[in-house]
Formats: structure tokens, C-alpha cells, sequence
């Protein structure tokens, strides 16, 4: 029983728990804990350990206090904020975009192409959308209640 070899074997034995070895080193893990005693008793106490783990359960935050938290000022501000600034942050993109698609003559043409593909991305998106709500305003019951 050499020790030496027992540290490549341990690092397998997670792995054929997990039915993730190939054949090959699954026989070879097998046979050297027929016949190492302190790589068998490991693998024992490794499968214990688990099944342990797998019957523990977290339990997940209370359904009232997210919809409290989802709620708050503070987190529709946060909301907000983060919004703003994507869309700020887009903004200011899309306008340095416009401004090397424009006014820049020796700008490459990559970022070129992909200026105007994006843009015309967004036009067909807001198509879609606005075509979509005009829609489905007319056939809205709802659309005369008051909020």
C-alpha cells in the first residue's frame, strides 16, 4: 500500500460519486481501494458526508418581506438609478457612435457597421413594440377604467 499513489486516487473519488469518471479511471480508482484500506474508509466517510449535505435544505427569505423590499423607496430608487444609468451610459455610446460614424472620416469601417446595425436594431424593436401596443390598445377592456 503506497502512500504516495493515495493522494491521486483521493482526487477521483469525488468524481465517482458523481458518476463523472470515465470507465477507465472509475476500474483503476475501484481496484486500488480493494486493496488500500485508508482510501476505502475515506471514500466511506466522503459518501456519509454527503448524503448529509444533500438532506439539508436552505429556506429562502419570506414571500411578504420581498415583496416589502421590492417595495421600498429605497429599492425603487435603486431600481431607478440603475436604469438611468444604462440607459444614460447607452446614450452616451450611441452618441460618441454617431459622432465617429458621422463626423470621423477615418474611422474604421467595423465600428461603422456596427454603429448602424445597432441602431437599426433599435428602430425595428421600437416598431415592434409601438405596432404591438396600438394593438393590443384596441382591443384593451380595460383602456376606460380609471386608476
Amino acid at each position: 500500500m503506497e502512500k504516495t499513489n493515495c493522494s491521486e486516487y483521493r482526487a477521483l473519488m469525488m468524481g465517482l460519486m458523481d458518476n463523472e469518471l470515465t470507465e477507465e479511471e472509475s476500474v483503476k480508482l475501484n481496484n486500488h481501494m480493494i486493496r488500500c484500506l485508508s482510501c476505502r474508509e475515506e471514500y466511506q466517510q466522503l459518501k456519509i458526508t454527503s448524503s448529509k449535505l444533500d438532506s439539508i435544505k436552505l429556506k429562502g427569505p419570506d414571500k411578504d418581506i420581498l415583496a416589502r423590499s421590492w417595495k421600498s423607496p429605497y429599492s425603487k430608487f435603486s431600481k431607478n438609478f440603475g436604469i438611468l444609468l444604462i440607459i444614460g451610459g447607452w446614450l452616451i455610446t450611441m452618441i460618441y457612435g454617431a459622432y465617429e460614424f458621422i463626423i470621423q472620416k477615418e474611422t474604421e469601417a467595423i465600428p461603422k457597421y456596427a454603429f448602424v446595425i445597432i441602431l437599426i436594431g433599435i428602430i425595428i424593436l421600437f416598431i415592434t413594440v409601438l405596432r404591438d401596443r396600438l394593438r393590443s390598445y384596441k382591443t384593451d377592456p380595460y383602456k376606460e377604467v380609471d386608476k
